[in-house]
């Protein structure tokens, strides 16, 4: 479903740099209650509730009589540990706390915010001579013996309003810790202190993503512990959602929520005041504000699962909302970025012009039926079948042999098989697809499985993104 409103974009000019971070406390379970829980010949089964819900059992030996062990208690058993370590000699509570309570697995997230953060960055942007300078937020992508690679959103980097210069000729980072120091020289602002220099390699305006390039000595120079990103292998509804981002140009700060959608269609204008964009995203509650965009979105567990790109602010008659932000998906953010480093790097020497995203373009119109709903664990996804409504005349579907009312199944791309349970995995998938991979549709015709011819695409096939 796509949905069209205002939006605003999460660019402002920067303010004074201090720096935050919450988080709570991992605190041990404890023992509520014991019982008998199953009875055997020499000996008794006992299951211990603790007070997060968890159990565990224990047993006791019963005696050749069967006896021994009936109606035995906790304070027995405190009694009978007395007796057999008088010299420890705990009171009750220390020996229930010892022996009968275990640690619980610390879900508030603040071990994962401290990891994440040695992956986040904050970003300032200045184009030309202007006196402004932007704020936004960023990732460490990859780190390499070399250089190092930055994801943010591309508004971040872009100035529509600059006559001469769109995008930033001057992209500085600051990882958390390091105060952001500028100095006016006549009409000119200069970023100082431990400021990591960074230069655009590329990116997407529909997409609105754009990936920057710094050396990475200069990271681990200003932060040893400075890693990339460890990126989720899923994500979905109610999963904890922490932004890391530079709101108001204030610094490196935290805010959690939750994912309340996991995928919706926005429809909004984008970054060069021309351009009208369809976005995939992910629906939070978590507070962000102006300099959060391209921040990173992690899970309790510190992986990444989305970039932090949007807010909805008002209703379309003005009516104020709260707690309604958006990020790019995590698994199209990876695809995205692996594409733009794939083409910076494909040309040797690498060139220093910035490159575009492609993408395969396959000449179909797809639609979605029979979608349902499906508990997986814990989690609750969506599924679908993705359908073929035409197939344009001289294109790839047709010359694979793809057909009208054809279910996508699966791709195979060298080999590797790709199911397709939602309709926007086929359209993300394009961006995986390079020059001479060898690709197979697997699909239901007609009641019937059929796979199409393997073939190998050309760059003919892929076309540039903007």
């Amino acid at each position: 479903m796509k949905k069209s409103f205002k939006i605003l974009l999460l660019v402002l000019i920067i303010l004074p740099c201090m720096f935050m971070l919450t988080g709570c406390f991992n605190q041990p379970a404890y023992v509520t209650n014991i019982v008998k829980s199953a009875e055997y010949e020499n000996y008794s089964v006992y299951t211990i509730t603790y007070s997060d819900g968890k159990t565990s059992t224990f047993t006791v030996k019963n005696g050749t009589d069967g006896a021994d062990g009936k109606g035995v208690t906790i304070e027995e058993i405190y009694e009978a540990y007395l007796k057999q370590n008088e010299e420890e000699a705990l009171d009750f509570n220390s020996f229930l706390e010892k022996y009968l309570s275990l640690t619980v697995e610390d879900t508030s997230g603040k071990e994962a915010v401290n990891k994440a953060l040695m992956s986040a960055v904050s970003v300032f942007t200045r184009y030309g001579n202007s006196n402004n300078i932007y704020c936004g937020a960023g990732v460490i992508y990859k780190m390499e013996e070399d250089f190092s690679y930055i994801i943010t959103n591309y508004h971040v980097v872009y100035n529509s309003e600059n006559l001469t210069q769109k995008v930033a000729d001057n992209i500085y980072i600051y990882q958390y810790g390091h105060d952001e120091q500028f100095a006016v020289s006549g009409n000119t602002i200069v970023l100082q202190g431990d400021a990591v220099k960074c230069t655009y390699i590329g990116g997407s305006v529909t997409n609105d993503l754009a990936v920057l390039k710094c050396k990475t000595g200069d990271l681990i120079k200003y932060n040893a512990d400075a890693r990339a990103v460890d990126s989720a292998e899923r994500y979905s509804v109610a999963d904890s959602a922490f932004a890391i981002g530079n709101p108001e140009g204030d610094g490196l700060s935290v805010t959690k929520g939750i994912i309340s959608v996991d995928s919706e269609l926005v429809e909004m204008n984008a970054v060069d005041n021309s351009t009208v964009i369809t976005l995939r995203v992910m629906r939070i509650d978590t507070a962000v504000n102006g300099g959060n965009s391209g921040g990173g979105l992690f899970n309790e567990k510190g992986e990444l699962i989305g970039i932090v790109n949007a807010k909805k602010i008002y209703t379309s008659n003005n009516t104020p909302i709260d707690n309604m932000a958006y990020a790019l998906p995590m698994d199209i953010v990876t695809k995205l970025a692996d594409n733009i480093l794939f083409y910076h790097k494909s040309t040797l020497p690498i060139s220093s012009s910035p490159v575009q995203v492609k993408k395969l373009i396959l000449g179909v119109n797809l639609k979605q039926e029979n979608t349902h709903t499906v508990l997986n664990g814990a989690n609750i996804e969506l599924e679908e079948d993705v359908i073929i409504q035409k197939v344009e005349n001289n294109s790839f579907a047709s010359s694979i042999g793809l057909q009208v009312n054809d279910v996508i199944k699966s791709v195979e791309i060298n080999g590797q098989v790709y199911k397709i349970s939602r309709l926007f995995q086929l359209k993300d998938l394009m961006y995986v697809v390079r020059n001479t991979d060898g690709i197979v549709f697997n699909v239901v015709r007609a009641g019937q499985n059929v796979k199409t011819e393997l073939t190998y695409v050309t760059n003919l096939n892929l076309y540039a993104v903007a």
